[in-house]
């Protein structure tokens, strides 16, 4: 049989219990031998290997799936190209370089796609993560000012750099803050998203936070399987944090969903490449 069972510090913990009576000379139980097994790690390993399954099944699909989206979103970002070419007043270029940039940012997302299905080695540089997520906050500035969501933005002073993929960084910021906005829908509750930056060790850490409902506890195991989503149908396919994920694991670094007292926090940790010139010594 399985059960949760209870450690001398409070925490508990999957296991596999077997037992067998003792029985006395009078024919009646006098003892029972109980031998107990912590599977707490089986099950995480066996977890881990549903959703390789899960992705290698998917992949194929992904794959045939962004070919078939970039065809004619190159074609869409070719004429908008050769729209700007042409003399435009403010307001119809402004529309239009909008569009650009938002149908560049899907083909971004496209590739992406392609490289988390392929694995596909890609060029890292060694770069400042507050720089990247200042960068990234900017593109998305506009849409939570209107959106009535207020920033709260904190920067460590001191970072390690990190060796990264540029796009692909910032690919994973806009996954985590789209999903903070989309989080804090209700017009009603409050809505802050919190940006901070910090070290973690010898390592460089992000952290997401927003103020809307959270995730119950019986879903969080399940936020970064590929097209799981906890919002009403047509909200999105549910891929944004199943590919920041892969995208955070082929930079040796790890994306995880943490505890905080209102609404989600998401961790980006990426390991630290060293300082670019002297550490400031307090």
């Amino acid at each position: 049989m399985t059960a949760t069972l209870s450690r001398k510090d409070g925490g508990v913990f999957q296991s596999a219990c077997v037992a067998a009576p003792i029985v006395g000379p009078s024919g009646r139980v006098t003892h029972f031998v109980a031998v107990i097994r912590d599977t707490t790690e089986e099950l995480r390993l066996r977890e881990q290997l549903v959703r390789g399954e899960r992705l290698s099944a998917i992949g194929e699909f992904v794959s045939g799936v962004a070919l078939e989206i970039n065809n004619p979103l190159q074609s869409i970002i070719g004429s908008l190209e050769l729209v700007l070419d042409q003399d435009l007043d403010a307001a119809n270029r402004g529309d239009i370089e909008r569009a650009r940039f938002e149908a560049g940012r899907a083909g971004r997302i496209v590739r992406n796609l392609l490289r988390f299905v392929r694995q596909a080695p890609n060029e890292r540089l060694l770069l400042e993560l507050n720089e990247i997520v200042k960068a990234t906050m900017s593109i998305r500035a506009y849409e939570l000012e209107m959106a009535g969501i207020a920033i709260r933005e904190e920067y460590a002073p001191l970072l390690p750099l990190v060796l990264a993929n540029r796009e692909e960084i910032q690919q994973v910021i806009l996954n985590l803050v789209m999903n903070a906005q989309q989080a804090m829908s209700d017009p009603n509750g409050p809505r802050v998203l919190s940006i901070r930056t910090f070290m973690t060790g010898v390592d460089a850490a992000l952290e997401v936070r927003d103020t809307g409902p959270g995730i119950p506890t019986e879903l969080a195991g399940r936020v970064f399987e590929p097209f799981f989503t906890t919002r009403s149908a047509g909200a999105g396919p549910g891929l944004g944090l199943s590919l920041s994920l892969g995208i955070a694991n082929a930079h040796q670094g790890h994306l995880e969903l943490v505890a905080a007292p209102v609404g989600c926090c998401f961790r980006l940790t990426l390991p630290g490449a060293g300082f670019p010139g002297p550490a400031a010594i307090h």
